[in-house]
């Protein structure tokens, strides 16, 4: 689904807006998560297999095959956490389909209208 948001997507942002680094960010989370999953699915494997059937498991899918993943580095969580914290063509994509009611004091939307103006005061 990521990958296919990016493809969907990515001429909207353009390069160089902080498309790739969410798409990056994105995609080192769900593998670091799908690791651990895996990990953890071969810590609790269920006889007869048992012990053996886990470290098979867990040698070979978990880490033996694909090395380590591991969480985003602080440097490409910075960059993303400014462009969504900032006005951005990125900011603005993700903000398209948000809903937010017409009622007033709507919290999503007071957050969206306000973010121009602590920007601007910044």
């Amino acid at each position: 689904a990521v990958l296919w948001h990016y493809e969907k997507h990515r001429n909207e942002v353009g390069e160089g807006e902080g498309f790739e680094a969410a798409t990056e960010h994105a995609m080192l989370t769900l593998e670091y998560e799908a690791q651990k999953a895996l990990s953890e699915a071969a810590s609790n494997f269920p006889a007869p297999l048992g012990k053996l059937g886990g470290f098979i498991l867990h040698s070979t899918l978990a880490t033996g095959f694909v090395g380590s993943y591991s969480l985003p580095g602080d440097a490409l969580t910075q960059e993303l956490s400014s462009k969504l914290t900032n006005p951005s063509k990125l900011r603005s994509l993700f903000e398209k389909n948000v809903y937010i009611s017409d009622q007033e004091g709507d919290r999503v939307g007071d957050l969206l209208k306000a973010l121009p103006i602590v920007c601007e005061a910044d």
